[in-house]
């Protein structure tokens, strides 16, 4: 289950950008994606709390601006027990 995380985030990410390419998509972050803007932070935060049953702040939200920083917080929320039902 090590990279299952990394697997999921990269299909809620292929959700929200579908024409991006996984390497786009593992190196992503609002800088590097023009169309990584507020309506698609909301509509990517609304898949991956779906996905991942979490719930992630919006004041959270705010610094996890790419790929590696969201799969960073929601390895460390599940480490500690907050989310992470039982998909897998």
């Amino acid at each position: 289950m090590t990279n299952s995380y990394e697997e999921r985030l990269a299909l809620c990410f292929s959700a929200v950008f579908p024409n991006r390419s996984r390497e786009e998509i593992l190196f992503a972050s609002q800088a590097s994606i023009m169309e990584w803007d507020s309506l698609a932070s909301v509509t990517l935060l609304a898949v991956i709390q779906q996905e991942f049953e979490v719930d992630i702040d919006l004041f959270d939200l705010e610094g996890l601006d790419s790929f590696r920083l969201l799969l960073d917080y929601l390895q460390r929320q599940a480490a500690r027990g907050d989310g992470e039902g039982n998909h897998g």
